[in-house]
């Protein structure tokens, strides 16, 4: 060894040459220590087999675990040997009894610990893409450019300076994967993970495919806002003196289920009805402070609560205040719901007996209390019904309904605030009965995608369901009404378009399957923290319907790659939130996924803070094949 005394960090190649045989020794030598060439004496990988050998063969192993240092010495004689646990997620620390002193041979590294130093690592990293030809693609550098590690594309094998023995090699993986909760990838390509991140994101991985690496390079991991676009002039909002927030749909947009009132406070200005959001007993002569309430509704409900009224209104009188500096007290919202639970959408069109009792009501009440008043969104919710029938609503007939009821509602509601802006309508997206009839979920993401005064503010699975599995609770309709609450603040007060997750393309190369998203806040996640769908809700089904089996997906960006377990030879289809449903979640024949962007927001329910991710709605998309 040439043994420069360097200190550590030292870029000279003599330093590199000499770590290079102190970790060949290490971990191929057989003596138990050597010294490194600061002159340290470091344990070899024999030694710790040694080590570990003698302990495995002093245990006892039916209780050789110990809550501290002095209860394994009182238990132990000798030279035997007892562990203690570091804590919950932590590792162990293992000690031999040397005449009644503890002394420390080994330790093991528990998850949070090796969680921790991953993501430490993953964070620090300074990854490049590699642009050559093959067939040697390198995937480490050292210090002076040489690589460490490559991929062959030609033996479809990683290969690294100083390669272990396949024995080796396979000793050292199960032992660190047994102690740091690791799982080995078995997949068949073409898609190969080289490093996986936080939420089983490909950090870096090679597709054979195209012969390139892609991956979480670069910084793709980290949080990025799209910027917002615009509204045209001609749908851009004016605000008024006050400002009316309309609920309008069936029983989830009235509270539902939602009982055990959240919302008994008014935190700022924003006002309905003295008879509460949904006015009950029809009565629309006063007005008061918005608050919640569980009085019977018009409709002639009994289990009605929270709404999403409070949460639309409130959350978005915040949301002004610290991202726009608005002081609420100069924007004050209106707010109530006009619903029926139980309703199709025909019956709820003009020309039906509620539409002009109800949501006119509101509408005529809320203009004679606020003269100077503008309506500039329609928090619509409503789909249930449709799909109850036993010939469930169709996607066209859903869609042309929807449609004509904006128009509809913006004629009469200019007619009576005298407005000259258009009404906007806010709309969720219904996941209850999507694995039976899918048309009225699509068209409700439809009328987004194509009409300019459509909004989607949410698919339904992700939030809490009642016991029904039909309606929210309680927290789910405060929650929910942060996300109103967002796209109001989008377009009224920043006058753009409200964003959500809207998917673009899907293509297909060999047997890889990419999707391209829009995606609000960047990186895309496939986030099971809560729930886990199969296959994170994507489905792909061939010309017959048939399910074609999917190997592996992974996220970068705002794209989702899936591995086809073969080349397809008919056309595709590629369904999202349509075809399974997480276990964990209890909605009647619904379905769900599990991908969502990294949106930062939250809100606070009952004393915690709620995600406000923009979660993946529903969709449908036809596979177009590629190939140059």
């Amino acid at each position: 060894m040439n043994n420069t005394g360097n200190g550590v960090g030292s870029t000279d190649p003599r330093d590199l040459m000499d770590n290079a045989q102190v970790l060949d020794r290490l971990i191929n030598g057989l003596l138990a220590k050597y010294t490194d060439r600061l002159g340290r004496e470091r344990r070899t990988w024999a030694g710790f087999e040694a080590e570990l050998d003698a302990i495995v063969s002093s245990l006892d192993t039916s209780n050789f675990t110990y809550p501290d240092v002095a209860a394994g010495l009182a238990a132990t004689t000798n030279g035997q040997y007892f562990r203690v646990p570091q804590g919950a997620g932590m590792g162990f620390v293992y000690y031999r009894n040397a005449s009644g002193l503890p002394v420390a041979v080994a330790e093991t590294t528990g998850k949070k610990e090796a969680k921790a130093l991953a993501d430490n690592n993953l964070a620090g990293l300074d990854i490049v893409q590699y642009v050559g030809d093959g067939p040697a693609f390198p995937t480490v550098f050292g210090l002076n450019n040489e690589v460490l590690q490559h991929f062959d594309s030609i033996r479809r094998r990683i290969s690294y300076l100083g390669q272990l023995k396949n024995t080796d090699v396979t000793a050292l993986s199960e032992t660190v994967m047994a102690s740091a909760d690791m799982v080995l990838y078995t997949g068949s390509g073409p898609v190969y993970p080289v490093v996986m991140g936080a939420n089983n994101v490909a950090a870096l991985y090679y597709n054979a495919d195209t012969g390139m690496f892609g991956g979480a390079i670069a910084g793709s991991d980290k949080i990025v806002r799209s910027p917002l676009v615009p509204l045209a002039t001609e749908l851009t909002p004016v605000a008024r003196a006050v400002n009316f927030q309309l609920g309008y749909g069936q029983s989830l947009i009235v509270g539902a289920n939602g009982l055990g009132v959240i919302s008994v406070t008014q935190p700022y200005y924003n006002r309905t009805f003295g008879s509460g959001p949904r006015a009950a007993g029809g009565d629309y002569s006063t007005q008061k402070p918005l608050v919640e309430d569980a009085l019977t509704a018009p409709d002639g409900g009994t289990n009605r609560g929270e709404t999403v009224c409070s949460g639309a209104a409130n959350y978005a009188s915040t949301l002004m205040a610290t991202e726009n500096g608005i002081d609420p007290a100069s924007h004050v919202i209106f707010s109530s719901t006009a619903g029926k639970g139980g309703t199709r959408i025909a019956d709820l069109g003009k020309g039906s007996a509620w539409y002009a009792s109800n949501l006119l009501g509101h509408i005529n009440g809320a203009v004679a209390l606020n003269p100077v008043i503008a309506c500039h969104t329609l928090m619509f919710s409503q789909g249930e019904s449709e799909n109850d029938l036993a010939t469930p609503t169709s996607y066209a007939t859903y869609l042309a309904a929807l449609e004509q009821l904006q128009v509809d509602a913006e004629t009469d509601i200019k007619a009576r605030t005298g407005q000259a802006s258009p009404v906007h309508f806010i709309i969720t997206q219904t996941n209850y009965k999507a694995r039976t009839s899918a048309g009225v979920c699509l068209a409700q993401l439809a009328a987004c995608l194509r009409n300019p005064k459509f909004h989607l503010v949410s698919p339904n699975y992700f939030l809490p369901h009642a016991g029904d599995g039909t309606h929210l609770t309680n927290v789910g309709y405060k929650w929910q009404g942060a996300y109103f609450a967002r796209a109001y603040k989008t377009l009224v007060i920043d006058k753009c378009v409200p964003q959500y997750i809207r998917p673009l393309s899907a293509t297909l190369r060999g047997t890889t399957l990419t999707l391209k998203l829009d995606v609000p806040v960047l990186p895309l996640r496939l986030d099971k923290s809560q729930f886990s769908t199969q296959d994170s809700g994507f489905c792909v089904k061939d010309a017959s319907g048939n399910t074609v089996a999917v190997s592996a997906i992974a996220t970068s960006g705002n794209t989702v790659m899936m591995t086809l377990a073969s080349v397809p030879a008919s056309a595709l289809t590629l369904r999202y939130a349509l075809d399974y449903l997480a276990s964990e979640l209890n909605i009647i024949n619904g379905a769900s996924g599990n991908l969502r962007d990294s949106c930062p927001d939250t809100i606070n329910v009952l004393s915690e803070n709620r995600h406000l991710y923009n979660w993946c709605p529903a969709f449908s998309l036809p596979v177009i094949k590629i190939g140059e």
